[in-house]
């Protein structure tokens, strides 16, 4: 099925009208979701720039930064007393030449370097950077703008721990946590017996269609996790992986049918977990 023709995921991603039945265009009429060509075109206004071509639609960073912060934020449980946030830098390999392109010594391939914040499961932050800069650049200013969106629905006497391996083991991040309340660290230390000095902050920006990409991937983990916690409760995939929902729950043949009053799913009687199915519509219907 695909992305825009999928009721299903429209009711994940809240969508008040799951069958785009009032969507002002008719071309779009019954697709609640934007399909694959539409995101490609939000990624190409990017690399066009100022481009005419894709003028009509564009991508406000900003916004998409907050789509991916703030549902996270709203899917934590309500009554909790202390938050981790866990900071990782990773590699994503780059082929060919691409804007950014560097070697990485720890790795030992060319590619860009991400920087993600996680809670459990939960992607509340994903940053594409170039490789050659610190670990930890770019830190402080996702904290400044995580904290408050969980003060936002927790309060202030809430804890919040910021974890992470021995790259985020810097002066700045460490200073910055012991300023505010109630937010405390729990950092790495490298294996040697100097301690790295602080380096120097040398943060920019990327603003590139591969930035998009990389949210988009990291709104496929929040959907997931979200359809799990909403839906997958009393199913066999409760505690499945995403590979295993995903190659499980979603790539399944089925017969679609869609009218003005319902959604009618059709499964072969072979199908091994019609049962997870049912369960799935039953916790949506109630």
């Amino acid at each position: 099925m695909l992305v825009f023709n999928s009721p299903l995921l429209a009711v994940a991603c809240s969508k008040g009208d799951p069958l785009g039945s009032a969507r002002k265009s008719e071309g779009d009429q019954g697709k609640a979701l934007a399909g694959k060509s539409t995101l490609n075109r939000l990624e190409l206004a990017v690399e066009d720039g100022a481009s005419k071509r894709y003028k009509t639609i564009k991508a406000d960073l900003e916004k998409v930064e907050n789509l991916l912060l703030n549902p996270a934020v709203k899917a934590l449980p309500r009554k909790q007393r202390m938050i981790v946030l866990d900071f990782d830098a990773t590699d994503d390999r780059i082929h060919g030449n691409q804007e950014g392109k560097f070697y990485h010594g720890y790795y030992k391939s060319h590619g860009y370097l991400p920087l993600y914040c996680f809670v459990g499961n939960l992607p509340l932050w994903a940053q594409l950077r170039t490789s050659d800069r610190d670990a930890s650049d770019g830190t402080v200013e996702a904290l400044e703008k995580i904290i408050p969106a969980i003060r936002a629905r927790f309060g202030k006497k809430v804890k919040i721990w910021v974890r992470g391996d021995s790259g985020f083991a810097r002066d700045s991040i460490m200073s910055w946590c012991e300023k505010q309340r109630n937010v405390f660290y729990l950092l790495g230390m490298a294996r040697n017996a100097r301690l790295q000095k602080e380096l120097e902050e040398d943060f920019v920006r990327i603003e590139s269609a591969n930035q998009l990409r990389l949210w988009f991937s990291a709104f496929a983990h929040l959907l997931v996790e979200l359809l799990r916690e909403g839906v997958l409760k009393k199913t066999s995939l409760t505690s499945a992986t995403i590979g295993t929902i995903r190659l499980r729950f979603f790539k399944v043949a089925a017969r679609v049918k869609v009218s003005t009053r319902r959604v009618l799913v059709e499964w072969s009687s072979a199908c091994p977990n019609r049962r997870d199915y049912q369960l799935a519509h039953a916790a949506l219907s109630g």
